[in-house]
């Protein structure tokens, strides 16, 4: 690391190299220490903008030769953000690679040259970023002139904000992308996608995002297009409503599923129907998986095997997990907190719902969960409280040890409900709690005294403390 730093100080402040005697260092290591210092750079920004190669080529001619000599390798590239860049850039740099990436506001733009025309010029495009939106009118040129391969296509994205957007067929990249490393597809739809995924070997990025049914590829062929991506490290996929997923059939596959062993993935994002992903996570081993993020639509009942056994699988989730879940007027957010993290939303509506889904995805994914975070954001209708079902969440609670209840009505209610437990029920809801954390401890304290007295004589007492997480 040292080395890099002095490589990078000598960069960009124009330190004498003589006195280190860099001079003297063989050119395989000048490109490990330059290679070094890029990928710092990556670290640090997003992967559309370039390293600061070009401090790096005003240092000396040799480290000029060098770099010019290994431009892909140290991902050596022009960033240009109009038509006129790109022109210039063709014209002064004749050899170099190009990234484009236009500005945000390029919908409404207009006298920055013809940026999508530079897309002809696909022996040196290495990026294309059009982040900032297209047209249809817009997108249906891009994959016009994109009908054939870019051989050195690292980066891709498109994303289209106009209603009903072209779809791409498989005449797009003529189907193969060899050195792609990140794909983003924003209501772009693409349903003979998989053809291309199949090509794109060193892929570590893909997001699928905002689907509709015109371009929807079913879990069976996104995992056979996975198993051949072992490189691949972070997946999204967020369908845009119920909509856009045609109805899961049911019965047995006369075929096998195809199963993807994903040594690399650490990152996993989905939105949509449960029936989708559950099959999808039926077919994914991911052994290194570290952050799990999943949105589901709502629906009544709550059957996911799959992700409990994705969740269990996590190696670095602790059975002592920390689980904070926030209870909104629309929706149940869960996130999961320890050495790895996740988090999960499911669009709900209404109390009494929420908990009773909760009582199932507890039951089924968290059950060795120690402690537990729970906050309600909205006010609860009081003339509904009386149909909550907050017996049967806590009764799925058998691990927890930790109770945190912030929100002063969802104290109340807890409250109430552990407050008149009676007989053997006192030690069977909560068993193994011992600490019960409160934000309005006066107020809630004479409900739960019953309770609390209740476990001090049966040999599991509570201890109730006030205060925050």
């Amino acid at each position: 690391m040292y080395v890099l730093q002095v490589a990078s100080t000598m960069a960009t402040d124009r330190f004498c190299v003589g006195r280190l005697e860099i001079d003297h260092f063989p050119d395989d290591l000048l490109i490990y220490i330059f290679k070094l210092y890029q990928r710092e750079f990556d670290d640090d920004h997003e992967c559309y903008y370039t390293w600061r190669w070009l401090a790096v080529v005003h240092v000396c001619k040799r480290w000029r030769r060098i770099i010019f000599a290994w431009p892909h390798h140290i991902d050596v590239r022009l960033d240009c953000r109009s038509g006129t860049a790109v022109a210039k850039a063709l014209d002064v740099w004749p050899n170099s690679p190009v990234s484009i990436r236009p500005p945000i506001n390029y919908l409404n733009e207009s006298g920055r040259g013809d940026l999508i025309a530079a897309l002809e010029h696909r022996d040196r495009i290495v990026g294309i970023d059009f982040s900032a939106g297209l047209s249809n009118p817009q997108l249906e040129r891009c994959a016009a002139l994109m009908q054939e391969s870019f051989p050195f296509l690292r980066i891709l994205s498109l994303r289209c904000y106009s209603a009903n957007p072209p779809v791409m067929t498989d005449a797009f990249l003529s189907g193969s992308a060899p050195r792609l490393q990140k794909l983003i597809l924003y209501n772009v739809p693409f349903p003979t996608l998989p053809k291309l995924l199949l090509s794109a070997h060193d892929l570590v990025e893909l997001y699928l995002e905002y689907l509709e049914s015109t371009g929807y590829i079913s879990s069976d062929v996104m995992a056979t297009c996975m198993s051949v991506l072992p490189r691949l490290q972070y997946i999204s996929t967020i369908f845009r409503s119920t909509k856009s997923i045609p109805q899961v059939r049911t019965g047995a596959s006369p075929l096998p599923p195809t199963r993807a062993y994903l040594p690399a993935l650490a990152t996993l994002m989905f939105n949509g129907v449960r029936e989708y992903s559950e099959d999808l996570m039926s077919r994914i081993d991911a052994p290194l998986l570290q952050f799990l993020r999943l949105e589901f639509f709502y629906q009544p009942i709550f059957d996911m095997p799959q992700l409990s056994r994705l969740i269990n699988g996590m190696e670095k989730l602790e059975s002592a997990l920390f689980a904070s879940i926030d209870l909104h007027k629309d929706r149940i957010a869960v996130y999961l907190l320890s050495s790895a993290t996740g988090s999960l939303e499911f669009t709900c509506t209404g109390l009494e719902k929420q908990i009773s889904l909760l009582e199932q995805f507890w039951t089924q994914c968290l059950p060795h969960v120690g402690r537990l975070r729970l906050w309600k954001t909205y006010n609860m209708q009081k003339d509904q409280q009386s149909a909550i079902p907050w017996l049967g969440f806590l009764r799925s609670c058998n691990a927890l040890q930790v109770l945190y209840l912030h929100d002063e009505e969802l104290e109340m209610e807890v409250a109430r409900v552990l407050g008149e437990l009676s007989g053997e029920s006192v030690v069977e809801v909560l068993p193994m709690l011992h600490t019960l954390t409160l934000d309005k401890f006066d107020r809630v304290e004479p409900l739960l005294k019953p309770f609390i007295d209740a476990r001090q004589l049966s040999g599991h007492p509570v201890t109730m403390e006030w205060g925050d997480v």
